[in-house]
């Protein structure tokens, strides 16, 4: 029987950035904080924010077949276009987790066929030749005179034989519990599709902010050359100390390092996209979807919890697999219930096939259970247990629908407000960075000042960046909540698009 377990919204947790960790912030914080007291620096405080999707987070199995696909089709040469509707489509037509979804719809279909099977005419012809011979003596004949063994004799027999079912309780209850169970199935498949989406669409936002902060890097790193440049020249015409010079080596060499961790994890973030949606393997692609940051625009939180209620398929689902325990407690319990069927045939059977007598037997069966020998009794309590255990299940997804919009709209407003401020930080750290090279330029003071404004800003870029992930994964959550993810994301998030 089907199960909900592979899509649960709170075991999915907000769901899926492609079953990638957010690219851990670099330690900037304790290096802008020694600046503090410095004129002329501003030192950036990280904004705080919902904490990051991680892959134990997400994923409510492990390995799970959301992380999974089945590749299509070959390479091609250099990279491909890849936008944010790309990819889902992708997703949802090659990842794991989909597949496994519509292959479970197929067995409960089966099931429920086969469910069916017994409450139908059952038709069957048989073609029958037998040669044999008789003793008498096993049948206590012994006459004087008359041989003992008769034959060699043979016949042909041709005959179709119908068995229907006229009532059986059992068999129509195991039925209709196979018929919800594979309603359920399809719930459940509708529902992966939603965890697809968010799984996908998290991806691609990891593969965002990651291009984000190759792009931060490669700015951190000009602006670090252009610094050890200048202060090499005042070194070198006795403007200032040789320690500056030193000083500003040193963190250009560091935003060297900082530039190859970025890119390194962009591409592990571009392979795990790649897994995701089946991308042939070494497909190259660059992403063409722009996510900016845009304030939510659905639904209120009260509203949002309607539609969830109305629009959830886990929940649907998990109704109908209540359902389809109800109805196979009835069909333990109907064991009990006499059954009434009809077995007839027709045939011709004669000597040879050319020679036949037409011959019929219609026949009605009334089976009475007396005693099962505890059977039944046992078949009844487990069906009941596992009645409980649907009963329970349906009991608390239902409470959890409003705990998980509710959760994803407090997300939802600390990761906008963690954006707006991030922005503020960046846009003010520049103007202290900027402040600061003036300062170095004219001589006012050393490097210190500029190597801390430029770690403030670094770490502003980060701050900006994460946040503006989380805002997004956040919308994501709060659309796979209601129950709306599919549908929702060009609904509500197309106008993440473009812009910053």
């Amino acid at each position: 029987m089907p199960t909900t377990d592979r899509s649960s919204p709170l075991a999915l947790a907000g769901l899926l950035a492609a079953a990638i960790a957010l690219a851990p912030a670099p330690p900037l914080a304790a290096q802008t904080a020694a600046g503090q007291g410095l004129p002329g620096t501003i030192p950036s405080i990280p904004t705080p924010r919902p904490a990051p999707p991680t892959p134990a987070a997400v994923i409510s199995r492990s390995p799970s077949p959301y992380l999974g696909s089945v590749p299509s089709g070959d390479a091609t040469p250099g990279e491909i276009p890849l936008t944010l509707a790309d990819a889902i489509a992708r997703g949802l037509a090659s990842n794991l987790g989909a597949i496994d979804a519509e292959v479970d719809v197929r067995i409960a279909e089966a099931q429920r066929e086969r469910s069916l099977a017994a409450l139908l005419p059952q038709l069957a012809g048989r073609l029958h030749h037998q040669t044999g011979e008789v003793s008498l003596v096993q049948f206590g004949f012994q006459i004087p005179g008359v041989p003992t063994i008769i034959g060699p004799f043979s016949y042909q027999d041709a005959r179709v034989g119908l068995t229907q079912q006229l009532f059986n309780a059992q068999d129509i209850a195991s039925y209709r519990a196979a018929r919800e169970s594979a309603r359920a199935a399809q719930w459940n498949r509708d529902d992966s599709r939603g965890t697809v989406v968010l799984a996908v669409g998290a991806a691609y936002y990891q593969v965002v902010a990651s291009t984000a902060r190759v792009e931060s890097s490669q700015a951190q790193l000009k602006g670090s050359r252009a610094l050890d440049e200048l202060a090499t020249d005042q070194v070198k015409n006795g403007l200032s100390p040789r320690i500056d010079s030193l000083r500003s080596r040193v963190q250009a060499q560091t935003d060297e390092q900082r530039l190859a961790v970025a890119k390194a994890q962009l591409e592990k973030d571009k392979l795990s996209l790649a897994r995701l949606i089946g991308l042939p393997v070494g497909q190259r692609f660059r992403i063409a979807t722009e996510v900016g940051y845009a304030p939510w625009t659905g639904p209120a939180a009260a509203d949002a919890v309607k539609a969830a209620y109305a629009a959830r398929n886990d929940l649907k689902s998990a109704e109908a697999l209540l359902r389809a325990a109800e109805l196979a407690r009835s069909a333990a319990a109907a064991e009990r219930i006499p059954a009434v069927a009809l077995n007839a045939d027709y045939g011709r059977i004669g000597k040879t096939l050319g020679h036949t007598d037409g011959t019929f037997t219609v026949a009605a069966d009334v089976t009475v259970p007396l005693f099962t020998g505890g059977r039944t009794a046992a078949a009844v309590a487990q069906a009941q247990a596992n009645l409980d255990r649907r009963k329970a299940e349906l009991a608390d997804l239902r409470s959890r629908v409003d705990y998980d919009v509710q959760s994803a709209f407090l997300d939802l407003d600390a990761s906008q407000t963690s954006v707006e401020v991030a922005k503020k930080n960046v846009d003010l750290t520049q103007q202290a960075l900027v402040q600061a090279e003036d300062r170095f330029r004219n001589g006012v003071t050393n490097n210190v000042e500029v190597v801390l404004a430029e770690e403030a800003v670094a770490a502003a870029n980060e701050n900006y960046i994460a946040s503006l992930f989380s805002h997004n994964f956040s919308k994501l959550s709060l659309l796979k909540a209601m129950g709306l993810t599919e549908q929702g994301v060009r609904q509500y998030l197309d106008t993440t698009t473009g812009g910053k």
